[in-house]
C-alpha cells in the first residue's frame, strides 16, 4: 500500500540496511524481512516519557513515498525500555528489495508528554524535526533478513523550554510555540542487533559513595557513563565529551546493585571496540554545562558482537 505521508510530524532514524512494517503491506510482494525494536537510554529528570507512534515510511529512490500505518496507534514510555528491554515496532515483516533514500517513524506530535514528579507536561515537536533527521540511504536486498534497534535517548532529546540547549546543534526552534513545557530535540542511535554487545555488572554503591565526595540524592543509586574509545574524554552531557549511553544502576531480586548497557556497537575476538565505563553518582540535569563532577572508577572495556562483557564498580578507588 502506498499513501502520501500525512499530518502527524515525523522523526528520521539513521540506518544503513532496512526493511519493513507492522499492521501494513506494502503493494509489491516484498523480497527481504525487517525488524524494528526501540529501546532508551535512562534519564532521572522525568518519571515518565510517553510519545505516539503512527506508522513507519519509507522513501524509495526511485518511486513513491510507502507508508506503513500501524493499527493501532503505538503509545509508549521510554523509560519502561531500560537495561536491554525493547518495544517491538516491526517483526520479519516484508519489502521490496531495492535502494531507499530514508525512512521515518511517524509521530502523533499531539500526543508527546513527559511526566515531572508525576505531573504531565507538554512537548512541542520544532518543523525542523520534520526534514533535519533523515537516513543518509539504504539498500534493501533481495531475501536478506535486518533486525535493528532504535536507542532513543530521551535524557538528550527532551529539552527544557527556553534553556541552554535549545537551536543546539543547529535545532530550529518556532518561536510561535510559547505554551509548551519542553521542547523535542530528536537523538537517535540505530543499531545492527547482528552487530552489538553489551556490558553489565555490579555497583558497590554504599562504599563508593563513602570513599568518594560524590553524594548522590535520596533515591538515587547512580548511573553507568558509557563512552565510545580508548582515547576518548570521559565528559557529562552537554559537553563536547558526552557519553554515548548510560544505565541506571538498579537492585535485582537479591538486592544487589546492578547495572547493563545494552545494544551497543561491538567488533569481532580479533577487533573488539572499547568502551570506557564510569559510575556517575550525581544527576545531570539535561543543561548543556550538566552538574556531573566525579567519573567514578573509569575503566576500559572491550566488547565482542553477540557477547555481554561484565565489568564490577567495587567499593576500592582508583
Amino acid at each position: 500500500m502506498k499513501t502520501p505521508i500525512l499530518k502527524p510530524l515525523t522523526l528520521a532514524i539513521m540506518a544503513t540496511s532496512l526493511a519493513g512494517c507492522f499492521g501494513g503491506s506494502s503493494s509489491s510482494s516484498g523480497d527481504g524481512t525487517f525488524s524494528l525494536g526501540l529501546t532508551d537510554a535512562p534519564t532521572d529528570k522525568f518519571t515518565s516519557v510517553n510519545i505516539t507512534f503512527t506508522g513507519v515510511a519509507l522513501q524509495p529512490k526511485d518511486g513513491e513515498r510507502i507508508t506503513f500505518n500501524f493499527d493501532e496507534a503505538k503509545k509508549v514510555d521510554l523509560l519502561t525500555l531500560q537495561g536491554g528491554e525493547t518495544e517491538q515496532f516491526l517483526n520479519n515483516a516484508d519489502v521490496p528489495e531495492g535502494d531507499y533514500e530514508w525512512m521515518r517513524l511517524v509521530l502523533d506530535a499531539d500526543n508527546i508528554t513527559v511526566g515531572v514528579d508525576g505531573t504531565p507536561k507538554t512537548v512541542f515537536v520544532p518543523s525542523g524535526a520534520q526534514t533535519g533527521l533523515k537516513t543518509n540511504g539504504f539498500t534493501v536486498s533481495a531475501d536478506g533478513s535486518r533486525d535493528f534497534t532504535i536507542d532513543f535517548d530521551a535524557k538528550k532529546s527532551i529539552i527544557d523550554r527556553g534553556g541552554n540547549q535549545a537551536g543546539k546543534e543547529g535545532m530550529q526552534v518556532d518561536q510561535t510555540d510559547t505554551t509548551s513545557d519542553y521542547i523535542l530535540r530528536p537523538t537517535l542511535r540505530l543499531v545492527n542487533n547482528l552487530e552489538v554487545g553489551s556490558i553489565s555488572g555490579t555497583v558497590d554503591v554504599s562504599t563508593l559513595q563513602q570513599n568518594t565526595s560524590a553524594t548522590c540524592k535520596d533515591n538515587f543509586d547512580g548511573v553507568v557513563y558509557v563512552h565510545k574509545g580508548a582515547d576518548t574524554t570521559v565528559g557529562e552531557y552537554g559537553s563536547a565529551s558526552e557519553p554515548l549511553s548510560s544505565a541506571p544502576v538498579e537492585t535485582d531480586d537479591d538486592s544487589n546493585f546492578v547495572y547493563k548497557a545494552a545494544f551497543l556497537e561491538a567488533g569481532t575476538e580479533e577487533e573488539p571496540v572499547t568502551y570506557k565505563v564510569s559510575y556517575v553518582c550525581e544527576a545531570d540535569d539535561n543543561d548543556v554545562d550538566g552538574d556531573v563532577t566525579d567519573f567514578i572508577n573509569t575503566a576500559e572495556v572491550q566488547l565482542t558482537a553477540g557477547k555481554e562483557a561484565t565489568h564490577d564498580f567495587t567499593g576500592s578507588t582508583q
